[in-house]
C-alpha cells in the first residue's frame, strides 16, 4: 500500500484492540462481581446486556445522523447558486 493514501476527515480511527481488551476485562470483572453478590441468573444478565446493546445502537444512530447532517451541509456549501433566468419558465 502507498503512504500517500488520503484519510477522509470523517473517517473514524481504526479499532484499538488494547482499549477493547481493557473494556472487556472491566466488564467481565463487574459481571463476575454482580453474579456473586446478587446471584444473578442468565436471564437477568442477558437483559442487562440487551439494554447495553440498545444504548450502543442509539449512540450509533446518533453518530450516523450527525455524520449525515454534516455531509449534507458540506454538499450544500459546495453548490453555488445559479443565476435565475429572469422568468418562471427559465
Amino acid at each position: 500500500m502507498s503512504n500517500n493514501v488520503k484519510k477522509e476527515k470523517n473517517t473514524p480511527p481504526p479499532i484499538d484492540i488494547d482499549k477493547v481488551n481493557d473494556l472487556y476485562e472491566e466488564l467481565d470483572s463487574v459481571l463476575d462481581k454482580h453474579i456473586k453478590d446478587y446471584e444473578l441468573n442468565f436471564m437477568e444478565i442477558d437483559t442487562a446486556l440487551m439494554l447495553i446493546k440498545k444504548k450502543m445502537s442509539y449512540e450509533e444512530t446518533s453518530s450516523w445522523l450527525q455524520f449525515m447532517i454534516s455531509t449534507a451541509q458540506e454538499n450544500q456549501e459546495d453548490q453555488t447558486p445559479k443565476d435565475p433566468k429572469g422568468d418562471m419558465y427559465g
